[in-house]
């Protein structure tokens, strides 16, 4: 199951032959020598993942859009040629992308960090441990940054390219690419196996939004908030009893009594540096979601640019859809058979949840659709995790609509076009017996 399964197929044919011949050449992705995909210090500059996502607004924004696909099941179809699908119950692989990939991961972080891969560095790796008849035992997610791949001339003058990994101590050596399921988002050359993530693209941002965190670091902690003050100057040993006593005061938490003209005062939170680091973080994190294609209120909850909740939605759903696609390509592509493939078997996301609305909103929606003779009620039901009903089958066309003839601009009722179809097929029907009894009499 698999690419493996495609050896049927002529170019598989000519992979797996020119992998038995002993003249292949190795040459590296971008040069003459294999290379480790060292993301940190090559493709990020000074930027790396674990300093990017000490960044609160990136580190928001991935888990957003990462755990939003996550949540998402993924079901298997059979799709017709008029369209439409059949989902396919019970199929092994569906389990593992739904519930477990492995005996030791779960399906929700299986696809949270494909999809992170994706983001941050534009490629992800899953390796598919097979048995001997290539049936799927298990998905084991990669670190991207430990994936050493280089490309592969076969002697039939086909190219691909071959992985090493470890997993559980155990490193696989030239590991072929079907058996590595490969996700790459933003490529720059058709060739390439490896994608532009955020931590390339958004360097000079990311660097900003750093300098910016390092420095309201420093604020923090050099910031005071209250004193003493005292109109008469204080001997050097006076001052430091005071010091003292106050630490006292503030460990047992009792009310200080201030003598001698001492007053207690406060300092403003948000000094005037303080106010710029704020705004200058605003801006910071505007630039972060415009990188990751976010609604800014979806990271700001005090930002007024998108205000409608239904535009919000949809512009969010324009961002996961990228990503959606990628993986289900991937999954199509690495998961199933020639045969299946052909038979127009697929993997797809279910993105209903993402665009749900409130109950009353999906109520109103739903019965527009059952009035409007757009849905049926059992398809109203279905949508609401409803049993099916009997009789519940029949699409309810209103009594006030009507249906305008483009060609003549007559206006009938839909029941008085059923009954000019029904005359007029009952006529054609009279005209063609008469065409036979003529010919019969003749």
């Amino acid at each position: 199951m698999g690419l493996f399964d495609r050896i049927e197929d002529r170019i598989a044919n000519k992979i797996i032959s020119g992998m038995q011949n002993a003249t292949t050449t190795t040459t590296d992705i971008t040069q003459d020598t294999s290379i480790n995909l060292d993301w940190d210090e090559t493709s990020s500059g000074s930027v790396t993942e674990d300093t990017a996502m000490q960044i609160p607004a990136l580190s928001s924004g991935v888990d957003l859009i990462a755990s939003s696909i996550a949540n998402l099941p993924v079901k298997l179809y059979k799709i017709n040629e008029y369209g439409e699908k059949e989902e396919i119950h019970g199929d092994n692989r569906v389990n593992m992308l739904n519930i477990s990939p492995n005996l030791f991961d779960s399906a929700y972080n299986l696809k949270y960090g494909q999809v992170k891969q994706l983001i941050l560095h534009g490629t992800t790796f899953t390796y598919m441990q097979k048995d001997k008849r290539n049936n799927l035992l298990g998905l084991y997610l990669l670190d991207s940054q430990s994936v050493n791949a280089q490309s592969v001339k076969y002697g039939n003058g086909l190219y691909g390219y071959q992985f090493s990994f470890s997993i559980f101590n155990d490193y696989y050596n030239n590991v072929e690419q079907f058996e590595v399921l490969t996700a790459s988002k933003d490529k720059k050359r058709s060739e390439d196996i490896l994608g532009v993530g955020v931590l390339e693209k958004g360097k000079d941002i990311l660097s900003l939004a750093l300098a910016e965190l390092n420095s309201a670091s420093g604020v923090m902690e050099g910031q005071v908030d209250s004193y003493l003050s005292t109109p008469n100057a204080l001997s050097p040993t006076a001052k430091s009893n005071i010091r003292q006593t106050w630490k006292g005061f503030k460990t047992s938490r009792q009310i200080p009594i201030l003598e001698e003209g001492l007053e207690y005062k406060t300092v403003s939170k948000q000094s005037a540096k303080e106010m710029e680091l704020l705004d200058s973080r605003r801006y910071s994190t505007e630039l972060i979601c415009q990188l990751l294609s976010i609604p800014f209120t979806y990271l700001l909850s005090s930002a007024t640019s998108y205000n409608n909740s239904e535009h919000e939605s949809l512009r969010f759903m324009k961002t996961l859809l990228p990503y959606i696609t990628i993986l289900e390509e991937a999954y199509n592509k690495f998961l199933l058979t020639t045969k299946e493939l052909e038979q127009n078997y697929r993997f797809q996301f279910d993105t209903s949840t993402i665009l749900k609305a409130s109950p009353s909103e999906q109520m109103a929606y739903l019965r527009e659709g059952v009035n409007g003779g757009l849905l049926s009620i059992n398809e109203a039901r279905s949508q609401l995790g409803l049993q099916a009903t009997e009789g519940g089958d029949i699409l309810e066309v209103p009594v006030n609509s009507y249906i305008l003839d483009m060609e003549t601009g007559e206006i009938r009722l839909p029941s008085a076009e059923y009954e000019l179809k029904k005359e007029q097929g009952e006529d054609e029907k009279v005209e063609e017996k008469d065409e036979e009894i003529i010919e019969e009499e003749e």
